[in-house]
This record gives C-alpha cells, structure tokens and sequence, in this order.
C-alpha cells in the first residue's frame, strides 16, 4: 500500500482528502482507518472502505494546533490487518484577519465598535475587555454577532481617561477562538479629572477646582461620596455648568480612611462619570488605640505581675493611661493613673486573694476626654516566682565532636522543684528538637553528637520548669558538629538585580571567619568581560564606597573574594547588578520594614524604599487582598518620599496579603507581595533583670532576659553620657551575660546604662 496525497513538506490545506492506493493483487481488505500521531498520542482521522483499490478520506485540520504530524494508515482484513507509515504533514494554523470599526479616541459617552473578521468561517461569538496601563481588565460583557459581524457597545464614561486596549475573544464557526487587541484612547472630554484638591487627606471645608473644565450650559453634576471605597455611594451636590459649587464642607460626611468622590454628568442624555483616587476623610479624630501586651487572658500571673501597653492617638495628642483590677463581680480597685501613654507597671499581687476569677482593665484618655478601654480576664493570682535559668556550655562558636557536656545553671526563688528539658537546632534556632525532658536539675547532661548530622549552624536551649512557670537560655553562638565549617562571606549592599549610580556603598560580612584574613572586591562588565577592582585587602567584614561614574552604563557581576593570611583563595560570593548613571531608571519600589505578626486593632509601621522619575510628585498608594490576590483594595496612601506610613489593621478578619503600588511621571509599579498574619488581641514583651556595679572608672553590667513565648532574644547596651548623647556600647549579645565597660566614654562620663531585650 502506498500514499496518492497529500504529499509530505507543504502545509495542508482545511480541509485536505487522503487518498491511499492497495498494491495489486492485494484481496480482502475490509476497511482503511486513517491515523494522526501528535503529542498526545494516536488520533482517529476516521475509517474508509477501499473503492477498487483506493480509498479516500477528507481529513479537518482546522481543529490542529500549528505543527508537524505523522499520518498512519491501518489496513483490517477479515482475519488481521497491517500498519503502514505515511507522509508528515505540516499544519499551519491560519490566524483570520480581523478588523476594528469605530473610533479609537473615545469621547467619554457610550460608544459602538464593530469587528469584522475576513475568513471563510464566520464569527459566531465575541466577548470584549478594557484593560488599562496597569494590566487591569474591566469586563464590558458579550458582543451581538449579526451576519457575521460582532457589535460591542459600552459606555466609556464609566472609566477614568487614559490608554486603554480593548481585548477581544473571537469565536468561528469551527469552535477556533482567537484574541485581538487595538489601542484606545479615552479622552476627559470636560476636564473634569482634576476637580478634586490636591492631598489625600480631607478637613472641614475643601475647594473644588473647576479651571480647567469647559462645560457646556446644559451639562447636569452630580457628586456622590463613598466611605468604604467605592461599595456604597450617598448623595452630597446636584448642579449644572450655570451654578457650580467652589467648596464641599466635609464636615457633613461621614469619617473615613478609604473615601471615594464620584462625579457623574449628563448631557443631552449621553451620561459618564470621573472617580476621584482613594482620599481619607477625617474631621473627627478617633479615640485613642489601646493595645495590652502583658498580660494575656488565661494567664498565671506571678508575685510582682507586670502589665505592659500601648496607646497612641491619630493626630499626635497627650494620652493618659489609668489601671484597676478586681475579682469577677467586684468592683473596680483603681492600681494607677496619670500613667504614659506605652509604658509597663508592676502589679504587687501580694496580699491578694490567690486562684481563678481576676481581670486587669486598663483605660486610655486623650486630651479631648475621648476613652479607649481594655479588659484582660480569666486571671488567675498564684504568688509564684519562675525559675532563672542560663546556658553554660556551649554558649558561643565552638566545634562539637564525640561526647559533648552540656552545662546550665538553674534555681528557683520559692525553693520549688526545678526540672529540666534539652532542646538542640540544627538550623540556628529556626526549628528545635527534643534532647531531653524532665531532667533533674544537677548542671550537666552528656550529649552524644555522633547521633546527629554533621553541620554548622547548631544551638543548645535548656528550659527550667517548676510546677506553674518555665523560663529558658540557649546559646548565643552558633556551634559545628562533626568538623570544620568552610568559610561563609556574603554581599550585603547593593543588593542583586538593583540600579546603582553614582557613588554606591558595598557593604559585605563574613558569616563564619574560618580562616579568612581578607576580602577583595571587583567589578565585572557582563558585556565585554571588562574588570573594575573596587576594595582590596579589606577587613572580613566592612563597607566601602565604589564610584561608577568611571565605568560604562550596563550589567555587572559584583564578586567577593575572601583570602587567608597566605592570601589564598577559600570562598567567592556575589550577584548581577545594573549601573545606570545615563539612563533614567523606571519607577521602583520594595518594602524595607514590614511585620510579618501583627496585633489587632494596633497600628503597625509599614516602611518601604522607592525611587521615582518625579521626586516628590510620586505617591505609594497601600494595597490590600483578602481573596489570595485575586482582588485589590486600597488602603491608604501618601508621598513616596515619606517612606513610611502607620497603618492600623481592621478589626475582624484581617487581609492576608498586601503590597505598595507606585505612580509617578504617569506610569505604576507594585512591590512585591507579602503576607500579614493577624495575630491575637494582645502579646508578651520580654521580661528582663539588669543590675550594675560600678567602681574606679569601670562598671558591670549584668543581665538575664526570659520570654514566655520562646522568642529568639537580642541584648543591646547603650549608655547615655552627661549631655544625653546615647552611645551603643554592644549588641548582639546573649540573654544571659555580663560586660565590663568603661564610665568614661569619649571624654565625657556616663550617667546611664540601658539595656534592652
């Protein structure tokens, strides 16, 4: 048997016949099935029965996607059949040429487009979208197809003006569906966009600038307000173009931090519509905010029961914080007033009735008499003193190999049994293990290292339980287990894939030293290869200024060498970047500080970095999903200059994922996204005891640091000198430690040490 047509190489036509001849003398074949072999396997083409000797099959390769493909052929006798190999075929799928009737400066006012498609299968469905310059689609629903010709009517008042595409999804008759897109221009036929008064925060009575508009007489306004974005509107001004309002007293609007202003019109029955941006409505500050940090319901409380706060209002104001206490159904017993507005009190429980049943309120009053109050319950009063504890052995870098002694000391100020649990990490302090639990309290226990895997990022934690409270230590350092750790040096600044220009700082640091004396720094041009030293011979970690106005515009690898004291070579680091002193870099944005744990209805410090053609015109507007990013909501906005913005979480459900968007010189760019855990309604501070001796020109200090909810914790020193200058004498430190340190500092004498958990 052989193939007549088609033939293989040329691209085959919609509708192509395969025609197969049988060899001579060939008898009973019953049926010729006709086979394509594509990616996804074996297709059926269909069965013909042989005329004579040739059968034929008219084969649809409309439905193909472009590509090559293998015909087959399977000849079925009455007893067996036979496979035969033909021709590749080429498909091509054939893209219709599609036309867009109507205009593509687009007044603001319904509008009618037609799309016409010159193919020989006919349009039987259309359905169209808006997509503006941020990638933002609006639906504007399906097209009625007549005759073969899609009508798409909308509306284009209803949008902003700007550049627009409008995307549309042909489908034939063949069930083929295509896209298309033509660019739009919607025009602001009145001038009407830039009514609304410049910043985002609006008080009492606001001017309306109406310069730029050219309104004709018959033109009829309206403005609507929205306090929750764009959800419900309510009516403020009804006008037209003979009586325009100069002012909106905002007084008479409700209060909000997401108000939208709506402008509609109407002219000659053809109607459109301008929105104003997110702005923040606010003539009535709100009462203060409350947080309680300390304690937290259902907590044990011991002797001296510490109650730490948080209170702030909107505008700045004086904030005075007043505590009571009392049993369920007793009254109030007032603890203190007059209190700051963050601070911490000592509750003395001593003398109070012990068990269940206490609660703790703490009340914030600003200077307008506005109240905040905060109830903490279900306490109970136990009189009990937790256990101190601190990690000996290993308590800094050090190798571990064999039988490790692991050393602590632990005591108990009520004289209660104190018990001991080992905890071992082997990622730094990210993730614990059980070493041992319920050990006596004797100092020491014996750890066989050779029961782990080798690595370089070990730590120890000993907790100390008695009956009602635990307290723990662990080591500050990071211990190797099972031999030497390779030397580890990492690039700081700048960090990878960024633009640099001008004078740029390069900031590197040496995680594990490991022998490294030295680090030298170079340059080099993706491009042409070319290399521009930029630090050599620098401490293993440090910061060093690189000028790169004497080096072409273009991609760059910044590496990192570290070097022994024989100035051999153990380690190499670093990333790609971009130095752009020529070219005006693109809009950017990224976040500098943002929590990844935050309190409920207490406001969080939201800070990110950005660079903007415009300088000061640029703005950060906050956005907020609650839906995994399928939509968008804005929360706030203000100068991208700020850097920064308090922003307080809503009360109930709390977004799960938020990012800053950045508009400046007309085009929009988004950080990327990041996730906000909502966390309970109050949370624990460290506790901390320091004690200072000081004699002859020196001082000791000594500190011991617990937190209840196993927090890694961070000790800084700083002292203060005569003048008030605060000094930062160490930090980095571990929770347990002493440190001697000089009461001279400069030439002028310290008055005050602090340190902080």
């Amino acid at each position: 048997m052989r193939f007549l047509r088609p033939s293989s190489g040329p691209s085959v036509q919609t509708r192509p016949i395969i025609t197969v001849i049988i060899d001579e003398g060939v008898e009973l074949i019953d049926t010729v099935t006709f086979y394509l072999y594509t990616p996804q396997g074996l297709q059926s083409l269909g069965t013909a029965e042989p005329d004579g000797r040739l059968a034929s099959l008219e084969m649809d390769a409309r439905g193909l996607a472009s590509g090559s493909y293998r015909l087959l052929a399977h000849l079925q006798g009455a007893a067996d059949g036979s496979w035969w190999t033909g021709p590749v075929l080429q498909v091509r799928e054939m893209e219709p040429q599609v036309e867009l009737l109507g205009p593509r400066d687009v007044p603001p006012a319904p509008v009618r487009h037609e799309v016409l498609s010159y193919s020989d299968e006919p349009l039987v469905g259309a359905h169209c979208a808006l997509i503006d310059e941020d990638g933002n689609a609006a639906d504007l629903g399906a097209g009625r197809v007549v005759a073969g010709v899609a009508d798409i009517s909308w509306n284009a008042g209803a949008f902003l003006p700007g550049e627009y595409e409008l995307l549309c999804t042909l489908v034939h008759q063949s069930g083929q569906q295509t896209s298309h897109r033509w660019p739009l221009c919607l025009a602001d036929a009145y001038g009407l966009a830039n009514i609304w008064p410049a910043g985002n925060v609006l008080q009492d009575e606001i001017a309306l600038d109406w310069s730029a508009a050219t309104l004709p007489e018959e033109l009829a306004l309206a403005l609507t307000y929205s306090p929750d974005g764009g959800g419900h509107w309510v009516p403020v001004i009804e006008a037209t173009a003979l009586n325009l309002p100069q002012a909106l007293d905002t007084t008479h609007l409700p209060d909000s931090p997401n108000g939208r202003f709506r402008l509609t019109w109407n002219h000659n029955g053809i109607w459109g519509q301008v929105d104003s941006g997110p702005m923040v409505v606010q003539n009535r500050p709100p009462p203060p905010t409350l947080t309680v940090l300390e304690p937290r319901p259902g907590q044990l409380l011991p002797v001296d029961a510490p109650i730490i706060w948080q209170a702030h209002t909107a505008d700045g104001g004086d904030v005075a914080v007043e505590i009571a206490v009392r049993r369920v159904g007793e009254a109030w017993r007032p603890l203190a007033t007059g209190l700051a507005a963050s601070g911490r009190y000592t509750w003395a429980t001593t003398g109070l009735q012990l068990g269940p049943g206490w609660e703790i309120e703490v009340v914030a009053v600003d200077d307008r008499g506005e109240r905040q109050r905060a109830v903490v319950s279900d306490l109970t009063l136990t009189h009990n003193r937790p256990p101190r504890v601190r990690l000996i052995w290993p308590d800094s870098d050090v190798t571990l190999n064999g039988e490790t002694a692991i050393l602590w000391s632990a005591f108990d100020l009520d004289g209660d049994t104190v018990t001991i649990d080992l905890y071992y990490s082997d990622d730094a302090g990210q993730a614990w293990y059980p070493l041992a639990e319920g050990l006596p309290n004797t100092g020491y226990f014996l750890w066989e290292t050779a029961f782990v895997p080798p690595g370089s990022a070990y730590r120890v934690r000993a907790v100390a339980r008695d009956d009602l409270t635990e307290r723990r230590a662990q080591s500050a350092g990071i211990s190797i287990v099972g031999g030497a750790a390779s030397p580890e040096v990492r690039l700081m600044l700048p960090t990878a894939d960024t633009a640099v220009r001008r004078t740029t700082l390069v900031c590197w640091q040496t995680l594990r030293k490991a022998g490294l004396e030295t680090v030298s720094i170079e340059a080099r041009e993706l491009r042409t290869g070319a290399i521009e030293p930029v630090a050599a011979g620098e401490p293993v970690t440090g910061c060093t200024v690189w000028d790169t106005l004497y080096v072409p515009d273009g991609q760059y690898a910044l590496t990192i060498t570290g070097r022994d004291a024989e100035g051999m070579i153990h380690v190499e680091s670093g990333h790609q970047l971009r130095v752009a002193n020529l070219t005006p870099d693109a809009p950017q944005i990224e976040w500098t500080e943002l929590p990844s744990l935050g309190w409920q209805n207490s406001p969080i410090m939201l800070g990110w970095r950005s660079t903007a053609v415009d300088g000061a015109g640029a703005k950060v507007w906050l956005e907020a999903s609650a839906d995994l990013g399928a939509t968008w909501k804005p929360l706030a906005s203000m100068s991208a200059e700020a850097n920064s913005m308090l922003w307080g979480p809503p009360p109930g459900q709390l977004p799960t994922l938020l990012r800053m968007r950045l508009s400046a010189a007309g085009r929009a760019v988004q950080s990327p996204t990041r996730v906000f855990y909502p966390a309970p309604d109050s949370a624990s501070l460290p506790e901390l005891a320091v004690s200072v001796a000081a004699s002859d020109g020196r001082a000791a200090v000594r500190w011991l640091a617990q937190d209840d909810e196993q927090h890694e914790l961070d000790i800084t020193i700083v002292g203060v000198n005569d003048l008030g200058r605060q000094i930062t004498l160490a930090q980095g430190l571990a929770e347990v430690g002493e440190l001697a340190i000089d009461t001279i500092q400069g030439d002028r004498p310290l008055t005050a040490v602090c340190v902080l958990a």
